[in-house]
């Protein structure tokens, strides 16, 4: 049976709770997910994580590099290029 020897560095995360200021590490696996309506009605995916010390929850960043934006063309490459 395999079994746990320690957690890699490249995969923990570190953020700070901006209620309480608890430095908090965590692990991907950890991060809960939730939806809100902002403003205009429209759906906000909101990635946090719970502090341990206040309770609170701690927003995370969201890393923008990790959902490419499709880029769509109409036509040929060499429309674009006249």
């Amino acid at each position: 049976m395999a079994r746990v020897v320690g957690k890699s560095a490249a995969v923990i995360k570190r953020v700070t709770c901006n209620r309480c200021s608890s430095i908090l590490e965590y692990l991907p696996i950890e991060i809960m997910v939730k939806v809100e309506t902002d403003y205009c009605g429209g759906k906000d995916i909101i990635r946090y994580i719970r502090c341990p010390c206040c309770n609170s929850d701690v927003r995370l960043a969201v890393n923008q590099q990790a959902v490419p934006f499709p880029i769509f063309r109409s036509g040929s490459d060499e429309s674009l290029s006249g």
